[in-house]
């Protein structure tokens, strides 16, 4: 950023389960030493964390990880059926700044794209629907990410159930 190499430490907090719905509840916490850093990042476009529909069979269905050519034993199928729209926590001047630390929290809520159908996750024998959620490298201009930019930084299964 600005020709220079800084760090944004993130943790993203997802539901361990969640019924399903058209809206899912998150939070994005972000700390870092340059404040100018998580200024540009906690701009409400640029955090890029989506919600992926996985249909898979074969041995490795039930596995959370990128896929590979490793995986031609099974078949896998992703589609993104939603992304989240974020809000500050408050008001920019009440997160928490300080000489050595800046930390900014973002909470958010996947919001289904239009046409898109969401049932349950299952896993029967060799077969499995799973949702996962992956946090991608920040979109903002003057941010180069350190590794590949289409690359998930991080990923997760987010059970979706039945409402009740």
């Amino acid at each position: 950023m600005f020709g220079r190499n800084v760090e944004v430490e993130c943790k993203l907090e997802i539901p361990t389960s969640y019924p399903v719905s058209d809206n899912i509840p998150l939070r994005l916490i972000m700390t870092s030493n340059a404040p100018e850093s998580v200024d540009l990042v906690s701009l409400s476009h640029t955090a890029d964390v989506r919600l992926f529909k996985v249909l898979a069979f074969g041995n490795n269905a039930n596995s959370t990880r990128p896929l590979t050519l490793k995986d031609r034993g099974s078949y896998h199928h992703k589609d993104t059926i939603a992304e989240v729209r974020w809000e500050l926590d408050g008001r920019p001047e009440d997160q928490e700044r300080s000489s050595l630390r800046t930390r900014v929290v973002l909470n958010g809520e996947f919001r289904r794209k239009e046409g898109v159908e969401i049932r349950p996750s299952f896993s029967q024998g060799d077969l499995t629907l799973k949702y996962v959620v992956c946090l991608f490298p920040f979109r903002a201009s003057h941010f180069r990410p350190a590794g590949n930019p289409k690359k998930a930084l991080f990923m997760a299964n987010l059970p979706l159930k039945t409402p009740k």
